[in-house]
């Protein structure tokens, strides 16, 4: 994530603190010249859900570690098939 998008990320999180509503949130960063992708991305990074603190979704990732280590794994596979 980019410092510019976490930056954004941090903005969501803070209005959502403050008690906006995502329409709203998504209203100020558009009029400041954010992409629409950005700024979707940044709202979809919380959970609609009632809860007093903005809840994060969980995010899946790949690392190089483990591309790595499911290459060897299904080498591995591959050599004893």
């Amino acid at each position: 994530m980019t410092s510019s998008t976490s930056e954004l990320v941090q903005f969501v999180r803070d209005s959502l603190l403050k008690g906006q509503s995502k329409a709203q949130i998504e209203r100020a960063p558009s009029e400041a010249g954010w992409a629409e992708e950005r700024i979707s991305d940044a709202l979809s990074a919380f959970a609609d859900m009632e809860f007093p603190v903005p809840v994060p979704k969980a995010r899946n990732s790949v690392s190089a570690r483990d591309a790595f280590l499911n290459l060897v794994l299904f080498s591995t596979l591959d050599l004893c098939a």
